[in-house]
C-alpha cells in the first residue's frame, strides 16, 4: 500500500501490509500493524501505542518514525537500513532489535531495551538491559540537563550499561 498527500491516514484496522509512506502521516500500533514501512523523506510513522505490544516489522527510509502513547513499544526487527530520525515522546521505546538513524528521547519519553540504535539525543529517561543487559548506540550519545540514565545493579555487581561507538556527553 501507498499512502499518497499530505494529510494524515490513522489505521483503526488490523493491516499486514507493507506500507510506504510517500507523503503526510500514518498512524497506527504495533497491535494493528504487522507489515514493513518505507518511510520518505518528508512523511512520518507513528505507533501511538496504549498497550504494550511488539513490533518485528522493518522500517526503511529517511522520514520520520515517532512513538506516541503511554504503551511500551518492543521493537524487535532489524531496522538497521533505517536513515531518518526516531522520536519517542510519550512512554517507552524497547529496542531489543537494530534501530539506524538518529534517535531523540524527548522528555516524557523512555528508551530501553538490549538492541543497537543510532546516535541518540536525551531528554527523557534511558534505561539499557532487559533486568541486566547493554544496549548498544553505532555513534554518540548526549544526555542533557534534566535526562534521566537508569541502571541496575545486581547482588553480584553487573550493571545495566550502554556502550557507544561515538562520544557520550
Amino acid at each position: 500500500m501507498v499512502k499518497r498527500g499530505a494529510g494524515t491516514l490513522t489505521l483503526t484496522g488490523m493491516s499486514s501490509l507493507d506500507w510506504t509512506i510517500s507523503a503526510g502521516s500514518l498512524v497506527s500500533s504495533a497491535g494493528r500493524f504487522g507489515g514493513n514501512a518505507a518511510i520518505a523523506s518528508g512523511a512520518s510513522f507513528t505507533f501511538n501505542q496504549t498497550a504494550n505490544a511488539a513490533y518485528a516489522g522493518v522500517l526503511s527510509g529517511n522520514g520520520g518514525f515517532n512513538k506516541t502513547g503511554t504503551g511500551l513499544l518492543n521493537l524487535t526487527g532489524d531496522s538497521s537500513a533505517f536513515s531518518g530520525t526516531t522520536l519517542v515522546q510519550v512512554g517507552t521505546l524497547a529496542v531489543n532489535g537494530l534501530l539506524g538513524g538518529m534517535l531523540d528521547v524527548l522528555a516524557g519519553g523512555r528508551l530501553q531495551g538490549i538492541g543497537t540504535v543510532g546516535s541518540t539525543t536525551v531528554n527523557g529517561t534511558v534505561a539499557p538491559g532487559n533486568s541486566i543487559g547493554t544496549l548498544t548506540i553505532a555513534g554518540s550519545i548526549t544526555f542533557n540537563p534534566g535526562s534521566i540514565y537508569e541502571v541496575e545493579i545486581n547482588a553480584q555487581g553487573q550493571s545495566d550499561k550502554i556502550v557507544a561507538s561515538g562520544t557520550a556527553t
